[in-house]
């Protein structure tokens, strides 16, 4: 374990200049391994901070990964904090550029195994991992909260969340949401916004009074379950794929559909009490009061056997740090 690192701002340049945190262990006088950081949906910096959300998720994942002997680089999207582009206006297959040419600036480091640098990402993070691996070799790839599946399965997913917890919530609140939300037209929302977004050949366009990438969820819309299922059973890499038992916005049977493959190559596990951002989770699952559950777990680490997991599976593929 090393206790010892130093972060450095650095520009990354891709499209468009993106701003990002190099942790640095402190022994650069041997090439080390590297990870880089994959964010998920939205428009969270690179700590995986934005107003009223402070889950430092990702800064938390980067200390972990230094202690371990890693070089780690987690970066603002386009548009996010620091870095130059519109959010707003990016698509699918730009977050996969970005990621690459992060790839490409940490090869460039005397002190970077370019042989030993990993992909980590987390949600939405994780789709764009997986593809971006077709596109660049990589030693290998953590998938938090996302392996093997689109957005489009990910929201129906959360969707069908709201309708069964809707099922048992007592009161007016629950008679109401019964009335709004049924078994025929659950996933409403999310097929009219595919709809409208693929009617289009616009970039962007406004949903619900607020700007929205047509192109990003279009780009989505092109891949399926079974082409991501597909890229990680061809993957030249070994891969992590885990999930959180208590996740409402990733499926944890997506897991499942993973490990019944039975390839050598990924390890598949499901984090009993973990949810979405990772940490452990003690209430019920929901999704109606996800913002009040996530809050109370911002000042909590990394579920530990998350870590645990991460850190036997380095030693496992030969890519540790230490």
């Amino acid at each position: 374990m090393i206790n010892n690192f130093v972060e450095e701002k650095v520009i990354v340049n891709s499209t468009f200049n993106l701003a990002a945190t190099l942790t640095i262990p402190e022994n650069r006088n041997r090439k080390m391994p590297a990870v880089v950081l994959i964010s998920g949906t939205g428009p969270a910096d690179r700590d995986g901070n934005m107003p009223r959300f402070s889950s430092n998720i990702y800064k938390a994942l980067s200390d972990f990964f230094a202690g371990q002997g890693f070089v780690t680089i987690r970066y603002d999207k386009r548009g996010v904090g620091e870095s130059k582009g519109i959010h707003n206006e990016t698509g699918f297959y730009d977050l996969v550029d970005d990621v690459i040419a992060n790839v490409n600036y940490l090869e460039n480091l005397d002190f970077v195994d370019k042989d030993k640098i990993i992909l980590c990402g987390h949600s939405e993070g994780a789709m764009i991992a997986t593809i971006a691996s077709t596109r660049h070799q990589v030693a290998g790839m953590i998938l938090l909260a996302g392996a093997g599946t689109t957005l489009r399965s990910a929201l129906n997913y959360q969707n069908w969340i709201v309708l069964q917890e809707t099922k048992t919530t007592t009161g007016l609140k629950g008679w109401i949401l019964r009335k709004l939300i049924n078994e025929k037209n659950y996933l409403k929302r999310v097929n009219s916004l595919f709809d409208k977004c693929c009617r289009t050949d616009k970039d962007v366009i406004r949903v619900m009074g607020q700007k929205m990438s047509a192109k990003w969820i279009r780009e989505h819309d092109n891949l399926s379950d079974q082409q991501m299922l597909e890229v990680i059973a061809n993957a030249g890499c070994p891969i992590l794929a885990i999930t959180g038992e208590k996740d409402v916005q990733a499926n944890p049977e997506d897991i499942d559909k993973i490990e019944k493959l039975n390839l050598p190559h990924v390890k598949c596990r499901i984090v009993l009490g973990m949810d979405h951002i990772l940490r452990r989770s003690t209430g019920k699952r929901t999704i109606l009061n996800i913002k009040k559950q996530y809050a109370s777990e911002f000042s909590q680490p990394i579920h530990e056997d998350l870590l645990e997991t991460i850190r036997e599976w380095t030693i496992k593929t030969g890519i540790k740090g230490v």
